[in-house]
């Protein structure tokens, strides 16, 4: 079987009626641990494997130093030959420090070198039983100091190690041929060291049985850890808001909920005779630009996202202190834009005008069974969309309704001028405060 017939495999055992008796599994399913190597599940997880491989390999190096260092010491304080025994663990903590460098300017790991490395660790953990045959240790067998009963038990307990460390992989196929590979091993250990019955099928059953449950760990650790990158990619799609109601409740508000919310509307001054100049590819590039820093304070500010208008993004702030944290995200969001500017001086510089309007609101989701939009309803965000448009007039880069101004400390209302009222277009007038262009460039 090879990695990219995953899809291919899945069809297959849906085809027959066995195969569609095994979805029934749900999770558990050969299906779903297919699933998990496809294209665009091997593609998110690739980041995840390689990261797990190389904290596997530090990991590995590090205690095969400490237990060299731990070996050394306790052969040195009896005053025999083990002390040598350092020289064993320190190699191989040597090895796995190799590895993991190499790792490190690697950009994903491929199935076939995780197989490889993973039948690596069976092959060092079997070597012990070999301890006899160096001439280091000679003599500690020779003094009765190591017998082959111990060197079998520690052998045994290395390739239990390796196959429950091997989890870690977050590859249940790479885990069940390494537990093939070390209950082999282990056969061949117990008759070279002359071991008994009971001690060759007991290891073989303990053996057999960590590799189930490692399969089924390395299975669960792989589902989770694709689940977590999907959680990650939905998150820049998906309204924060939403996903905790559908972590909380599994289905989001049918038919809304009314609140009160602030509005945040941010708009880019000149956009349109900013573009004239610019090519599509270099206007998406600016606009990601732009949009970087406006999102980051809208983040950290708990706001919902709730679309992008051309070069203008709506969002809207619900729960605790929603007034405090969308004044809070606009400053931020002015003074990104301020260092931005000063950063990148262009005879050009960017301006953009920030609305800010608290009110009721129906909050949830709207749109067919098809495809569904958490979104905020009111007047409000109508009013707010009106108040961005004032920033021309009042030449500001800021406008904050009174309202929104009424629930927040006197922190918040630094550098605000007003109020004076204006009259929106289709709406009634409306008192304001705003912060003239160009303060926040003066006071960063």
């Amino acid at each position: 079987m090879t990695i990219p017939d995953a899809d291919e495999l899945i069809a297959r055992l849906d085809s027959h009626a066995f195969g569609r008796s095994l979805r029934r599994l749900g999770d558990l399913s050969p299906q779903a641990t297919l699933a998990t190597y496809g294209k665009g599940s091997r593609a998110l997880l690739a980041r995840t494997e390689l990261e797990a491989e190389r904290a596997l390999h530090l990991t590995r190096a590090l205690l095969s130093v400490a237990l060299g260092i731990a070996l050394g010491l306790a052969g040195l304080l009896a005053v025999v030959p083990l002390a040598l025994m350092i020289v064993l663990p320190l190699a191989v903590g040597g090895l796995w420090l190799f590895i993991w460098r190499r790792l490190l300017a690697a950009k994903s790991i491929r199935f076939e070198v995780k197989l490889g490395l993973a039948l690596l660790d069976v092959a060092l953990a079997g070597r012990a039983a070999a301890i006899d045959r160096l001439p280091f240790y000679g003599d500690a067998f020779a003094a009765g100091l190591v017998r082959r009963d111990d060197v079998g038990a520690i052998t045994l307990a290395l390739l239990i190690a390796t196959i429950a460390i091997g989890t870690l992989r977050l590859q249940p196929f790479v885990v069940g041929l390494t537990t093939l590979a070390s209950l082999t091993l282990h056969f061949v250990i117990a008759r070279d060291l002359a071991m008994t019955p009971a001690f060759t099928v007991g290891g073989a059953v303990v053996i057999v049985f960590t590799g189930f449950v490692a399969v089924q760990s390395a299975r669960l650790l792989r589902h989770t850890a694709l689940k977590a990158r999907e959680q990650a990619v939905l998150e820049r799609y998906v309204p924060e808001a939403l996903t905790r109601e559908l972590a909380a409740t599994g289905e989001p508000i049918g038919t809304g909920a009314e609140v009160d919310i602030t509005v945040l509307i941010v708009d880019i001054r000149g956009y349109t005779r900013r573009t004239e100049r610019l090519t599509p590819v270099e206007a998406v590039q600016f606009l990601n630009r732009y949009f970087e820093m406006v999102v980051a304070p809208l983040a950290v500010g708990g706001a919902v996202l709730d679309k992008y208008i051309g070069d203008g993004v709506f969002t809207f702030f619900q729960g605790d202190a929603h007034a405090q944290r969308a004044i809070g995200a606009a400053r931020d969001i002015l003074r990104a834009v301020a260092r931005h500017n000063i950063v990148e001086p262009s005879a050009d510089p960017l301006r953009i005008g920030i609305a800010i309007h608290t009110g009721r609101a129906l909050v949830g989701t709207i749109g067919s069974a098809h495809r569904r939009e958490y979104t905020a309803i009111a007047d409000s965000v109508n009013v707010a969309a009106r108040l961005e448009e004032a920033n021309k007039t009042l030449q500001s880069e800021l406008v904050v309704s009174g309202r929104t101004i009424d629930s927040v400390g006197d922190d918040l209302r630094v550098g605000l001028m007003g109020p004076t009222t204006i009259e929106p277009r289709g709406h009634a007038a409306v008192e304001v405060y705003y912060l003239p262009a160009g303060y926040t460039a003066a006071t960063i």
